[in-house]
């Protein structure tokens, strides 16, 4: 109720659409203990067997369910971004341009799936020696141009950028 108070005071209404759920590397039901008083700075999402079922939905889920295409994705999960970048796939990461992880146990295992899947890093900004932010983009992609529009008929050029 909180959440939805504040997109309405901020009259975010259209761009924000909230979801009651976690995001994860997989689809489940968790019972989470929903008591954060003690103040989480990061955390690994795992059944607990007290607290509140959460629904856990993956980064497919919402860019299927969104549409989501040639996007940047901010990723500040207190600890979930490992399950998120290394539980999806090629296609779904691919659908985002740019990518921006805060991440909170290193980031070697984050860089290698995302290089093996045709990102670079842009910039490295260590905090301590695990925690950081990370921040990638494709390379290598490649733009077709329809010539027809400059008076060529029925040709094409590919463009490839860094």
């Amino acid at each position: 109720q909180m959440l939805q108070k504040n997109i309405h005071y901020n009259m975010l209404s259209e761009k924000i659409i909230p979801l009651s759920a976690a995001l994860s590397g997989k689809n489940s039901i968790l019972t989470v203990n929903a008591d954060i008083s003690h103040g989480y700075t990061s955390f690994k999402l795992k059944q607990q067997k007290f607290g509140v079922q959460i629904e856990t939905i993956t980064l497919k889920d919402v860019v299927e369910k969104f549409d989501i295409n040639d996007a940047v994705l901010k990723l500040d999960c207190e600890g979930c971004e490992y399950d998120v970048i290394l539980g999806s796939d090629k296609d779904t990461l691919l659908k985002f341009q740019t990518i921006l992880i805060e991440f909170h146990n290193g980031y070697e295992n984050i860089q290698n799936k995302l290089e093996e899947f045709g990102f670079k890093i842009i910039k490295l900004v260590p905090l301590n020696p695990t925690k950081g932010y990370l921040l990638v983009e494709k390379i290598n992609q490649q733009i077709w141009y329809n010539l027809s529009y400059f008076g060529f008929p029925n040709a094409s050029v590919k463009v490839e950028g860094t």
